[in-house]
């Protein structure tokens, strides 16, 4: 699962929130040395200096592992970014931003602050971006003509009877296509609703898409850590349209449908 574009969001509301105080020496000795491996051009150590899975914007895969990185590091680690590293102040240009770790800049690199390890990176060079493109136009020719037209991809994810897919269609307007397990996405989707909301719960980057429709509400609830500690989310459907996710999960008697995501792309 990519979690980077749950945490991007609050990760970005970090940056303001704390003063931007030159680096204390305790976190200094935990950016050396990646602004070492970068400075002496040391692509071996930098690979060693992340976190496994790195993620990606979807729907660029994440990073899996070291060799995967190695294979992808180009993409990654483009000039601009090579530059912006090397270039930094290690104590004016990197911040320690409390529980989410340590960034460069305004969170263009997040480090953790025990182990020293990069676990985002925020920025998407233009092969990656190009990379992206190829992905989404070849997932808009590999699903049903109805659903062809969106802005860019949010999730697909799978349920013990359902595969779920939602994109974004223009501003703060995503879409639920809906299918039986053993269908599928080039098939016609079994529902098909729009004008849904995505909510955010909470600092840690879990997120809701609520849907209204035929008197029913659809919610998919994402857990941002879900491929770490085995918890993905969850996909229900509530009886009646009133705002369940907002009152609490408690409502049992209105619930149709629970089943927990078994797979899921974000």
């Amino acid at each position: 699962m990519n979690v980077l574009p749950c945490l991007l969001f609050f990760l970005s509301i970090a940056v303001n929130a704390f003063t931007q105080t030159p680096l204390e020496e305790e976190y200094q000795v935990l950016v050396k040395p990646l602004v070492e491996a970068v400075r002496n051009n040391d692509k071996e150590k930098i690979i060693k200096l992340l976190w496994y899975p790195l993620g990606r914007q979807y729907p660029i895969p994440d990073i899996a592992n070291e060799q995967a990185m190695r294979e992808r590091y180009d993409q990654v680690f483009d000039p601009i970014v090579i530059d912006l590293i090397k270039k930094s102040s290690i104590e004016n240009d990197w911040h320690h931003m409390g529980w989410r770790g340590i960034m460069l800049h305004n969170g263009l690199i997040w480090i953790d602050d025990y182990y020293g390890k990069v676990f985002a990176i925020n920025y998407q060079s233009p092969q990656e971006t190009a990379i992206r493109n190829t992905i989404i136009l070849a997932m808009k020719n590999n699903i049903h003509a109805s659903l062809r037209a969106f802005e860019k991809p949010s999730v697909f994810c799978e349920t013990k009877n359902y595969k779920i897919r939602i994109d974004l269609l223009n501003v703060d307007n995503y879409r639920l296509a809906l299918w039986p397990k053993e269908k599928e996405q080039h098939e016609i989707p079994g529902t098909i609703l729009i004008n849904g909301e995505k909510i955010f719960d909470g600092s840690g980057g879990n997120h809701y898409y609520i849907f209204d429709g035929n008197n029913y509400q659809y919610i998919l609830s994402v857990n941002a850590l879900g491929n770490f500690d085995g918890d993905r989310g969850d996909f229900l459907i509530y009886r009646g349209t009133k705002r369940h996710v907002l009152k609490g999960r408690d409502d049992k008697s209105s619930i149709v449908v629970k089943e927990e995501i078994h797979t899921i792309e974000n």
